[in-house]
């Protein structure tokens, strides 16, 4: 068995496998999906054999593997149709949700003509004693919020789905999530994130 991250299998099950046409397909129509060059591809990519099941080379690009359906099932499992949505649309793309948004304090401005917004104070006699550019939050803290909820969903999908697979996969041994859990916190961060601006 092959150790893999829950993110990597899910991608090799929905690109490499295939597996989202495999399983909406009628079982006997279920035939040759792959190409034998994928399966090379990925293998290679990898730097071991992608499937392990005996018969291999004779089965290159014949069926579905069955670890791939297992993923996939898990994922349509899930109850909540959106997170489905995200882990298949990442899984697919190779991706993960973009948390690295940062708000930035900038003048407010005008909306019609986009000049900056000056704002006094007086005394009594009308003399102005003060003035100062009032600051705004961009993209607000409502966006940001999202964004990182978004990225902590995906995470726990999957969760979900490696707690799902765990025991029944024939040739991987699940690990991960390797994903942070919060990455704006600095977790696992790169040096060319930004930190954040505070840990609250």
């Amino acid at each position: 068995m092959m150790d893999i991250d829950i993110a990597d299998l899910i991608s090799w099950a929905l690109i490499d496998q295939n597996a989202g046409y495999f399983c909406e397909r009628p079982t006997e129509n279920r035939k040759a999906l792959l190409s034998s060059t994928a399966i090379v591809t990925g293998t290679l990519m990898l730097g071991v054999q992608v499937d392990c099941q005996p018969g291999f080379l004779k089965r290159l690009g014949a069926k579905c593997h069955p670890d791939a359906v297992t993923v996939y099932e898990a994922i349509m499992s899930l109850p909540s149709l959106d997170l489905r949505a995200l882990l298949l649309a990442h899984g697919r793309s190779r991706t993960q949700p973009d948390w690295s948004i940062w708000p930035e304090l900038k003048p407010k401005r005008h909306v019609g003509n986009h000049r900056v917004v000056v704002e006094s104070s007086y005394d009594q006699s009308g003399t102005v004693t003060a003035q100062w550019c009032p600051l705004e939050g961009y993209p607000s803290m409502e966006v940001v919020a999202e964004t990182r909820a978004r990225y902590s969903r995906w995470r726990a999908g999957l969760i979900e789905v490696k707690r799902y697979v765990s025991g029944y996969l024939s040739a991987h041994r699940v690990t991960g999530p390797s994903a942070p859990s919060c990455p704006w916190l600095g977790e696992n961060a790169t040096p060319t994130e930004k930190p954040p601006l505070t840990k609250a």
